[in-house]
């Protein structure tokens, strides 16, 4: 999967993402909404994120008030 992504013609964005995901019959919808409405979700999903002025997708796992679990864009669950 990580070839494939990699191969894209626009690697590292959601269509890269969107598309491979389509290639193992996994689909879903592109939505922009505010942090405050993580809870909305149906989990797990993957995220884009900000963080010190670079940008990255993560795979959030679980959502609760007070914590919140994902895999970063290293692969490790946080």
């Amino acid at each position: 999967m990580r070839d494939t992504l990699l191969a894209h013609p626009v690697p590292n964005t959601l269509l890269s993402i969107s598309d491979t995901l389509a290639n193992y019959q996994v689909f879903g919808t592109a939505v922009k909404i505010d942090k405050n409405k993580l809870s909305q979700l149906m989990l797990p999903c993957v995220v884009q994120v900000k963080r010190q002025g670079r940008e990255y997708f993560q795979v959030l796992v679980s959502l609760t008030k007070d914590s919140v679990n994902f895999f970063d864009e290293n692969g490790k669950r946080k």
